[in-house]
């Protein structure tokens, strides 16, 4: 059984303040994998490849130590004042 990594020292603040810690380009595709938005649909709304997605979600997953993406939202659920994206279709 895999066993859930500490959780940050950082998860007492604000979800802003946790995202200091990311380059802005991570903090957009954060906003996307906590709504529950597709590599590939975020892929495409930024303008960019799926595969720097990819990147982009495992280099936040590392800042905040989460052991998955699942992880990654409760983590930010936790420290509060996540952002919301409005629930209009990402295909524009």
């Amino acid at each position: 059984m895999r066993s859930r990594p500490d959780p940050p020292a950082r998860l007492g603040r604000p979800f802003r303040a946790i995202g200091e810690d990311c380059a802005p380009r991570e903090q957009e595709v954060l906003k996307f994998v906590i709504a529950g938005r597709l590599n590939k649909q975020i892929a495409f709304k930024l303008g960019i490849s799926e595969k720097t997605v990819k990147v982009h979600r495992g280099r936040v997953m590392e800042k905040m130590r989460a052991g998955s993406v699942v992880d990654l939202v409760h983590l930010v659920e936790e420290a509060g004042d996540a952002p919301r994206l409005e629930t209009a279709p990402i295909l524009d």
